[in-house]
């Protein structure tokens, strides 16, 4: 079998994740601090050992545009949005989270939560306690939540050396790893009751999706031609 029939099938496969992440960044154009993912393709080379030069290509992972977003002013206390750089330290089981979605609530329990019940943590890593009675809660600019005008603690911000390769977890929650570097405390620059908007661009997407079906449809052909070539030289073979 010819070698180019596997790097067209990689091509169509790295085309059909391609079409794959256009359409979830379209599905979340609207989704409140939604960051637009992409894909990072890898060559790989195959039978060094026969000596043959077979590339083929890969996703190696996806990376985020985490480039800020306009905001949406909701009038809500409870509602952040950045003003620059930073991610919100989150508490997900055993482990710490990031995310740059500022919309929250107060639990039965008193913790400042996010949307899905995790809790936020403060500077020095531990959950922010809001009295139960309060009436009102609200988050100032630099990130200090007030419940009935007390301090009850400031929202930890972080910061990371590239922060497009953190990792996607849980909704719009992210996972450090070695590639993004440590995360950097920073101070919160914060506009208060409104909520930063997804940076997704459906017309963007809709010309990625549209090359994706383009460069699918190439390869396929590809692939058909090697396979043509392959049963012509199997039939020659045969007839001698």
């Amino acid at each position: 079998m010819s070698d180019g029939i596997w790097s067209a099938a990689s091509g169509a496969m790295n085309q059909l994740a391609m079409l794959d992440m256009c359409a979830n960044n379209i599905a979340n154009a609207s989704t409140p601090g939604y960051k637009t993912e992409q894909i990072v393709f890898k060559e790989l080379m195959v039978g060094a050992a026969q000596r043959r030069d077979v590339r083929l290509s890969q996703v190696a992972q996806t990376s985020s545009d985490i480039t800020a977003a306009g905001s949406m002013a909701t009038g809500r206390g409870l509602d952040v949005a950045f003003t620059g750089e930073g991610f919100f330290k989150v508490k997900v089981g055993d482990t710490e989270q990031y995310t740059r979605v500022g919309s929250f609530e107060v639990s039965k329990e008193g913790h400042l939560v996010d949307k899905s019940g995790a809790d936020m943590l403060d500077r020095s890593g531990a959950p922010i306690l809001v009295a139960r009675e309060a009436k009102a809660v609200e988050i100032s600019a630099d990130g200090t939540v007030t419940a009935d005008g007390n301090k009850a603690g400031q929202l930890g911000v972080v910061t990371f050396d590239k922060g497009s390769m953190l990792e996607r977890a849980e909704g719009q929650r992210y996972r450090a790893n070695a590639a993004t570097g440590v995360a950097r405390e920073i101070d919160a620059k914060l506009s208060t009751g409104a909520l930063e908007q997804s940076n997704a661009s459906p017309v963007r997407s809709m010309v990625d999706i549209v090359s994706a079906v383009r460069g699918f449809e190439v390869c396929e052909k590809a692939v058909e031609a090697f396979r043509d070539a392959d049963m012509r030289a199997a039939q020659a073979i045969m007839k001698t």
